[in-house]
């Protein structure tokens, strides 16, 4: 199977299969045993380049991701998002919310149901993901 190289000022068009591919491209021999479970979550829960920034330390584990490889696809995930961010966040999924960039670095997903995923990058934490939710 020939590879694509993926580029980087697109990530936000990645699809979930992308994302993975990318993700074990940054360290093939290391992260290549992770790669059916992130395949396999990241189409289940619709990880795709959108939703890339709002991956977290804590889901990427559960993933079966090694600590010290976390760490570094998170530093990963923020370097691509730095490089290529246009000043405006694409984080909404098609059709499920809206985003707004609330201040550097962070920006939120308010859902039709009312509750809002809060997402941002802070370079001591790494991403974080806070859930939000409203009673209609």
């Amino acid at each position: 199977e020939e590879e694509v190289k993926l580029d980087g000022s697109q990530y936000e068009a990645w699809s979930s299969d992308q994302v993975v591919r990318w993700m074990v491209g940054l360290n093939a021999e290391a992260h290549q045993r992770y790669k059916a479970k992130l395949r396999d979550a990241f189409n289940a829960d619709v990880i795709n380049g959108r939703a890339l920034v709002g991956v977290t330390e804590k889901y990427l584990t559960e993933c079966g991701v090694g600590m010290v490889h976390c760490q570094a696809i998170l530093h990963s995930i923020q370097k691509l998002v730095r490089e290529n961010d246009t000043g405006e966040s694409r984080l909404q999924e098609a059709g499920k919310g809206e985003a707004d960039v609330e201040e550097e670095g962070q920006a939120s997903v308010a859902t039709a149901r009312g509750a809002e995923t809060i997402f941002g990058a802070d370079p001591a934490h790494g991403v974080y993901e806070l859930n939000v939710s409203a009673e209609l």
